[in-house]
């Protein structure tokens, strides 16, 4: 999966009869699809290829109608092998009344421990063992929210970084994010150094998210003080202020600073 973002309104996204190989859906902005009638696809909406749709091809212009328009594109092969095997493994994880919050899928991997072993001929030769293990795949907001400093497995280990890139299809502010993270860190001492990896990750990669709102500037001075105040966060804390410096200097002198493309964790 990979994140494209189109700078200027009016341009074009999709042309007329263009090859279909990937779906997308819209992260942020707006774009109109005129395919005979003009749709309008907003946060959340997506286009593409479909299973079961013989015709690749785009009807009609799409263009974008805002600026900084943000999409999450899957490969064609990619997001048809997914929807192929959807609820062949589903787990469901019940909540109070009965009602479905969490949605895992099972998956078993070849990326586990390697054991060296040693043949009758007295070669050494390796054994590559299976890893099962479960990816989120559905959830209530909540649940999805609260799953961010779950234990997470070795299989699904990119899922904060997963959720931060969608949560705006299905939440209309970061504000639930935001006071869980708060009330995490203040209350729940052993889930700092997680919050602190996923505070991280949200300025380093999603910008953005901070430089164009003040509510979301008011977060990170508000989690600076708390880090100054309580003295936790020792190997996060010079990053954090880094990256924080960063959103001041972007917001003071209108410029827009791109993030690191450094791997740090």
């Amino acid at each position: 999966m990979v994140v494209a973002i189109v700078r200027e309104a009016g341009q074009v996204v999709l042309g007329d009869n263009e090859p279909l190989d990937t779906w997308a859906v819209v992260l942020s902005g707006t774009v109109i699809e005129p395919d005979g009638t003009i749709r309008e696809l907003t946060r959340g909406d997506a286009f593409g290829v479909r299973p079961g749709r013989e015709d690749r091809t785009h009807r009609g212009v799409m263009r974008t109608v805002t600026e900084d328009c943000q999409f999450a594109c899957v490969p064609q092969a990619d997001y048809l092998q997914i929807m192929s095997r959807e609820g062949e493994a589903e787990i469901p994880e019940m909540g109070e009344g009965g009602r479905v919050v969490l949605v895992y899928e099972a998956l078993e991997t070849d990326t586990s421990t390697v054991r060296p072993t040693v043949s009758k001929s007295m070669e050494s030769t390796t054994t590559v063992l299976p890893k099962k293990g479960r990816v989120v795949t559905k959830g209530t907001p909540e649940k999805l929210i609260e799953h961010l400093v779950a234990d997470l497995s070795n299989v699904d280990i990119t899922y904060p970084e997963d959720f931060l890139l969608t949560y705006r299809t299905f939440l209309e502010s970061p504000a639930p994010i935001v006071d869980r993270l708060l009330s995490w860190h203040m209350h729940a001492p052993h889930l700092r150094a997680r919050v602190n990896r996923i505070v991280i990750l949200w300025v380093h990669n999603h910008f953005n998210d901070f430089e164009d709102s003040p509510e979301m500037m008011k977060f990170v001075e508000k989690f600076d003080r708390i880090l100054v105040t309580d003295g936790t966060g020792e190997c996060a804390l010079p990053f954090i202020q880094f990256l924080i410096c960063l959103v001041h200097l972007s917001l003071s002198s209108q410029t827009h600073y791109l993030p690191l493309r450094s791997g740090f964790i």
